[in-house]
């Protein structure tokens, strides 16, 4: 080939690889917000704040109304200061509301929108109702969604809205941020490193994700922040591992809040279930571009007096419209009743609900209540059997589960089991087939709890816990009758 062919053919490659480049660029731009007012020339530092939230859980309702506290807080802080940034670490779904568990999701998608963030990641529990709510969850009016290590690869038109990353810019300052999320849980309340979805691939090596991006992007920033649902000990090791990393705003562990730091990353975890919101003020230094100073502070909800009307009216409208009976009492007790005794209630609740023969159940998956005498709501179901979808898009990992067996395999089950509450014959007859409820776990895993080598058959969801004792609850009312015994209560004389 002549030189001149040569050089044509390698200037139409190189043309080329220039288009694909600006077209993969146009398809996926980077998402850039402004925060605040303009840079002001000549100016030696400028503070910047976040205003930090994570692990909500769907904890919104008119009465306590955290949402509406927390918004109020952030607006407070940005009339303060312009330059301050509202951030949530992912997991607004499950547990918290009967809104969320009647609307499927559709309740938090709206009071997440409500909160109008300027940057939140995904939390493992966003995954809960399935594909297409999380490809709708991820398409956020309001905010910068990020999922650095996620990857849609399935066919829904409008895709996924969460990106790899994003720009900021308050006043003087680039901000580039990203955001990774945990490997998801199963029935068995442990982690699998797989990915969500068939249509879905995660990269679980975090550190590697992380420097990747902070290689990319480190040179057209002053600021790099991670908006991490990874869990404290990855956020620490993470920073540990990857320099280039400011700021770490993370979530997902549950643990005590504050500030930890490695080498020179700020690292925070942040309160869960509304219970706190957190604030952190860099003074940031223009001429070195560095970090002079921070402070924080941890401001719990409850002690928060100004609310977000514009927040606080949609909380309103979603508990009318999808729990209207989430704070009514439907039920009564006649004693005070410990962890133990709510899985016996739920036992008899199964069994009336689902016309089953026994129930044995495990007390610990009771999600660390009490319930007091006198009348129940539909939230007090709930709080005492929080739902967690694990795996993702399938029953909660407290359901519960029928299965046949024999009298034998019955007794058998009981005998493997004695710190379980059981419900049903005291002798069972070992040539009688009983239909008996179990909780999920037991019923996906059963050669770790029961005998091995057993018949057990026809192994189906039955329901959510929480819904079988709502539903005991008003037959037990309708019937003139406590939940926990057959007296009649004095509100109902």
């Amino acid at each position: 080939m002549n030189d001149w062919k040569k050089l044509a053919v390698a200037t139409a490659l190189a043309w080329c690889a220039v288009c694909a480049a600006e077209a993969a660029a146009a398809e996926n731009p980077t998402p850039r917000v402004n925060i605040g007012t303009e840079c002001t020339e000549g100016l030696k530092q400028q503070k910047i704040s976040f205003v930090h939230v994570g692990d909500l859980h769907a904890n919104y309702d008119p009465v306590n109304d955290k949402y509406s506290r927390i918004r109020a807080f952030y607006k407070k802080t940005k009339s303060e200061n312009p330059y301050t940034i509202f951030t949530n670490a992912g997991d607004d779904h499950e547990k918290g509301s009967v809104a969320e568990q009647l609307s499927q999701g559709a309740a938090s998608q709206e009071a997440t929108f409500a909160m109008k963030f300027d940057v939140r990641t995904i939390g493992n529990h966003d995954f809960a109702w399935g594909e297409k709510h999380l490809l709708d969850f991820s398409h956020d009016p309001h905010s910068i969604v990020l999922l650095s290590n996620t990857r849609y690869r399935g066919k829904d038109p409008g895709g996924l809205g969460a990106v790899e990353y994003g720009e900021l810019q308050a006043g003087c300052v680039r901000i580039g941020v990203l955001g990774l999320i945990s490997a998801p849980w199963n029935e068995l309340d442990k982690s699998d490193q797989i990915s969500y979805f068939p249509t879905f691939r995660t990269d679980f090596n975090d550190a590697a994700v992380v420097r990747k991006i902070v290689q990319a992007h480190r040179g057209d920033v002053e600021l790099m922040v991670m908006v991490s649902h990874l869990g404290l000990d990855v956020d620490l090791n993470v920073a540990a591992e990857v320099k280039g990393i400011d700021l770490v705003l993370g979530g997902h562990t549950h643990s005590e809040p504050g500030v930890r730091r490695v080498n020179k990353t700020i690292v925070l975890q942040p309160d869960h279930y509304g219970d706190g919101v957190t604030r952190l003020d860099l003074d940031f230094n223009l001429a070195d571009k560095t970090i002079r100073s921070y402070r924080e502070s941890r401001n719990l909800t409850v002690d928060l007096a100004d609310i977000d009307q514009e927040v606080h009216q949609t909380i309103v409208d979603i508990a009318t419209r999808y729990a209207p009976e989430a704070n009514k009492v439907i039920a009564y007790l006649e004693k005070d009743t410990d962890s133990k005794g709510i899985a016996e209630t739920a036992a008899k609740a199964g069994i009336h609900v689902h016309q089953a023969d026994a129930a044995l159940l495990d007390p610990k998956l009771v999600f660390h209540t009490t319930w007091p005498k006198g009348g129940l709501t539909q939230q007090s179901m709930l709080d005492a059997y929080r739902v967690e979808r694990q795996k993702p898009n399938t029953p909660g990992a407290n359901s519960q589960y029928l299965m046949e067996v024999d009298g034998d395999v019955l007794q058998q089950m009981k005998e493997q089991q004695p710190d379980w509450v059981y419900a049903g014959p005291i002798a069972p007859d070992g040539k009688t087939i009983y239909k008996v409820l179990v909780n999920k776990p037991a019923a996906l895993n059963i050669s770790l709890f029961f005998p091995r080598g057993a018949a057990y058959k026809s192994i189906t969801f039955a329901s959510e816990t929480w819904w079988a004792l709502d539903q005991y609850g008003r037959y037990r009312t309708k019937q003139r009758r406590y939940m926990d015994s057959d007296a009649t209560p004095s509100q109902l004389k």
